[in-house]
Parts: structure tokens; C-alpha cells; sequence
């Protein structure tokens, strides 16, 4: 028996379209927290949480700033809005035969969709970097409210699109944000390299 026809083929964009090994967001924003007394234990968990938030649009990135560095009791820094915008800025790098593999797909009469826990500085990058114009439509976390991998994305991502979970391609840097996506019976395609993609992409299309 025929698998159903793929009507819609969803990419991660951080670890997919490009590589997220190099960025230091992270520590930049911990540089910025160096006055605290706190313990690293809970610098890490705090900055956790509102990150989070942040990525599911709980809070603005004032809010962010504002309940981080209360909590930590150190005053939030005046560049602030640049700390993170400077190194996405730098450090995001296409992997460009992931973009000639979108393309390839959209010639051939696919459709495309990102799905992507983000953050507005982030989004702001790839935004005007022009990327989200390669997709018919971009699911970002901070928009939706919904970060992977709770259930709950890929079946709002799925309802959106009008399709069944077996019509559509998953593709992620992160196996437990697939294993949702398997569970409802979405294909599914762990991202390693540009070129393994787009093998394993080809091989689900032409079943």
C-alpha cells in the first residue's frame, strides 16, 4: 500500500539552516550578570526560565531583562538590546546546500514550512537576512506561544496546515523534538549535515 502524499515538508531553522555549535548568546548574557551574588546553580536555572518565557512571548525582551536581572539582584545593562543581537548577527551562517535543497523541493512543486523555538533578537536576524521568505509559512515559538517538544505544536502546526500527520516531514537537530512529532505519525528526519538532509528527504519522497 502507497504512503500518503507529502504535502508539507517542515524545517527547524537553528541546527538546520544554520549551525548553533558556535553561538554564545548564552554566555554573552552571563557576562552581563557577573555582579551577582547568586550560585551558578541558580544563574543557570534562572536564565532558563526567562528565556523560555521569552521563547514562548510570555514576556518582551524588556521583561526578560527586568525579571533576570531582579531575581539576580544586579541592574539590567544599558546595551542590552544589542548583547544579543551582536553575536547573531556575527556568528549565523547558512548552511547554503540546505538552502539549495529548499529551493530544489520548491521546484518541485513541495511546499515548505519552518517550525522554530526562537526568540525575538534571533527572528529579527533571520528576518531581515530575507530567510523566512523561502517558506509559505514560519510557525516561530514566540509568535505561537508553543515550544517544541510539546505535543501541542505539531498538532497546531498540523490543524494550520489542514493536513494529516503522515502528508508531512519533520526535520530537526534535536531527536526529542521528533519524537512528538513521530508519535502522532509525522515522517521524521534528524538534521546531522546538509547533505545526510537531503538524502534522507529524498529517500521519504520517493517511497
Amino acid at each position: 500500500m502507497a504512503r500518503a502524499r507529502i504535502k508539507a515538508i517542515i524545517f527547524d531553522i537553528g541546527g538546520v539552516l544554520h549551525p548553533i555549535h558556535k553561538l554564545s548568546t548564552e554566555a554573552d548574557v552571563k557576562k552581563a550578570l557577573a555582579g551577582s551574588q547568586a550560585s551558578k546553580e541558580e544563574i543557570d536555572s534562572t536564565y532558563l526560565d526567562c528565556i523560555r518565557k521569552l521563547g514562548r512571548g510570555e514576556i518582551t525582551e524588556e521583561g526578560f531583562w527586568n525579571d533576570l536581572c531582579s531575581t539576580l539582584g544586579v541592574e539590567a545593562p544599558k546595551d542590552h538590546g544589542e548583547i544579543l543581537r551582536k553575536r547573531l548577527r556575527e556568528d549565523i551562517i547558512p548552511f547554503t546546500k540546505t538552502f539549495d535543497l529548499i529551493n530544489r523541493l520548491k521546484g518541485k512543486g513541495y511546499k515548505v514550512y519552518a517550525l522554530s523555538n526562537t526568540i525575538l533578537p534571533h527572528s529579527e536576524v533571520i528576518e531581515k537576512r530575507g530567510w523566512y521568505g523561502l517558506f509559505e509559512k514560519a510557525f516561530l515559538s514566540h509568535e505561537t506561544g508553543l515550544r517544541k517538544p510539546d505535543l501541542a505544536v505539531y498538532k497546531h502546526v498540523l490543524s494550520e496546515l489542514g493536513i494529516k500527520p503522515e502528508e508531512s516531514i519533520f526535520i530537526d537537530d534535536l531527536e526529542e523534538n521528533l519524537v512528538p512529532a513521530r508519535s502522532l505519525g509525522m515522517r521524521a528526519v534528524l538534521a546531522e549535515s546538509p547533505e545526510q538532509i537531503a538524502q534522507d528527504i529524498d529517500a521519504l519522497i520517493s517511497e
